[in-house]
């Protein structure tokens, strides 16, 4: 009889302890999508991408004007000429892959650069929300993460991290 008191007494112990546990749930990608410094950062990366296809179709149509003079002056020139403008040719060409390559790489580098700051401003608010709402954990739930399901006694933390940053 003592042990099936004290089962008793551990068991509505533990459900008075299993209703206190409060989770939340956000999707970050609504919240960063609305966010003023995204749509800078947006702004920004699309400048720079600008910036790169611009002088990308510069360098194509030098090459295209060097290639087509160099077609049809092919036959014309002397071996050792043609071989130094082919040469030429196949150097620019080398160049504008080059370049391409570099501006690929250049705006996966500033498009992090500029969201490092974004994502770790809405991780520190998240994490007051969190601390002020006594919630155990908050699951993102951006396509992609693996959370299969969420009740209703989930808190979406959205509205909150959204006022506590003034959007």
């Amino acid at each position: 009889m003592k042990k099936l008191l004290i089962a008793v007494v551990c068991m509505l112990s533990v459900s008075s302890f299993a209703q206190d546990l409060k989770f939340g749930h956000i999707n970050t990608q609504d919240l960063i999508s609305v966010m003023p410094e995204f749509q800078s950062a947006q702004k920004e990366l699309e400048d720079t991408r600008l910036m790169y296809v611009t002088e990308m179709q510069k360098l194509e149509t030098e090459f295209q004007s060097k290639y087509t003079a160099l077609s049809q002056e092919a036959e014309k020139l002397d071996p050792a000429i043609r071989a130094s403008r082919q040469a030429e040719v196949e150097k620019m060409y080398e160049n504008m892959q080059n370049f391409q390559q570099t501006a690929q790489d250049n705006l996966q580098k500033k498009q992090m650069e500029l969201m490092i700051p974004i994502t770790e401003k809405v991780k520190k608010i998240v994490a007051q929300v969190g601390e002020e709402m006594k919630l155990i954990y908050i699951f993102d739930m951006q396509e992609g993460t693996p959370i299969l399901y969420h009740s209703a006694q989930s808190v979406d933390v959205l509205p909150a991290v959204k006022k506590k940053l003034g959007l």
